[in-house]
Parts: structure tokens; C-alpha cells; sequence
């Protein structure tokens, strides 16, 4: 559901969270924003990468990829 956070168990990317519209929920894909630990983007930018904490540590949404 839209914004949900899901851990991806496989893969460079620890969590993603579910951005999709309710709308287009019939589809099979779903568009979705990598969460990465803070000190795994190098270059934050605070209105396009915002803070979010899980499990006690930092992470950044990179809604640039």
C-alpha cells in the first residue's frame, strides 16, 4: 500500500517505500523510493533526500533514483 516500507532482502538496497497512487493499485509494478543508510549517499540534498529512522539507525530516501 502507498507508503508502506518493505525490506528487500536481496539487493544494495536495505528498504524501499511504496510512492504508487491507490489509483493505479490494479497494476503488477509498483513505483517505488530506495531508503538507504545516511552514510551511503554522498551527496544529500535535505528537500530531495529527507531523514527517516528504522530499527534506532538513520536512513535517507533517495527519490532521485
Amino acid at each position: 500500500m502507498r507508503f508502506d516500507v518493505y525490506a528487500m532482502p536481496r539487493g544494495g538496497t536495505p528498504y524501499v517505500v511504496d510512492v504508487q497512487s491507490d489509483f493505479l493499485s490494479h497494476l503488477e509494478s509498483r513505483m517505488v523510493i530506495p531508503i538507504l543508510l545516511e552514510g551511503k549517499v554522498e551527496a544529500r540534498i535535505a528537500s530531495l533526500h529527507p531523514v527517516c529512522e528504522i530499527g534506532g539507525h538513520q536512513h535517507v530516501l533517495v527519490t532521485n533514483q
